[in-house]
């Protein structure tokens, strides 16, 4: 890869604003074009509708590594199997092919669908399972912000998609470098995610930091190190 500036589309997690990712994007240097991918707020689609959205904010004549976080990883594996030309690598944090492995969880969701989100992000669940117990309340706050923009019935439609989803044989096809980021405190999504990924990719990289399920947003710093480490191995490879 030649020594211009390598574009990095980040894919949100379940909120798909994108907004989450400010603090991630202000540490990338100056190599790095962030490319950040929003989907409608109002709109209830499916993975496969979510598709051409990606397609259609991807650099169309330069290469591009994707960074896809949680709910939106197995958009980008599905993407990655069709091996685009100029996709050089693929990131996945906190991420899973298939629903993570939380069967009360699961069951609960599938039958309150809208409920769990109809009076707000709380608190409370926001630091058990996303953040952590001593993120500053500016980032809970932030969080809660964020969620609550986009609609109810939006976000329930993406749990129950994320809850039914499987990329385990697009994943098969995918014949870049993976690099998978895991919080080592993560609530949500756990080792089994990647082991499963491990077993559909053998060559897949794990890199691990001490964090809940919002890695990027509780530790940029050591998440933004990994990530430029990877992609400074990605820009020297040659194509």
């Amino acid at each position: 890869m030649d020594e211009k500036r390598l574009t990095l589309v980040l894919l949100p997690g379940m909120d798909g604003t994108g907004e989450l990712f400010a603090e991630f994007v202000k540490l990338l240097p100056n190599w790095i074009e962030p490319r950040v991918v929003s989907y409608p707020r109002d709109q209830k689609l499916s993975y496969d509708q979510l598709l051409p959205i990606l397609g259609s904010t991807l650099p169309s004549n330069k290469p591009f590594v994707i960074l896809a976080e949680s709910f939106s990883t197995p958009l980008a594996v599905r993407f990655a199997a069709e091996t685009p030309k100029r996709l050089r690598a693929l990131v996945l944090c906190a991420g899973f092919v298939s629903p993570p492995r939380h069967d009360v969880l699961t069951r609960i969701a599938l039958i309150l669908g809208p409920v769990l989100f109809a009076f707000g992000l709380p608190e409370r669940i926001c630091r058990r399972y996303l953040v952590g117990d001593t993120a500053p309340k500016s980032l809970v706050d932030g969080i809660r912000t964020t969620v609550s923009k986009v609609s109810i019935r939006v976000l329930a439609h993406r749990l129950r998609s994320l809850l039914s989803c499987n990329a385990k044989r697009e994943l098969r096809s995918v014949s870049i470098s993976l690099l998978y980021i895991s919080g080592l405190n993560d609530r949500l999504v756990r080792m089994p995610s990647f082991e499963e990924i491990q077993q559909a990719k053998p060559d897949a990289r794990l890199a691990s930091v001490e964090a809940p399920h919002f890695i990027l947003q509780t530790k940029p710093q050591e998440a933004a190190n990994l990530v430029l480490r990877f992609l400074q191995e990605v820009r020297s490879e040659p194509g």
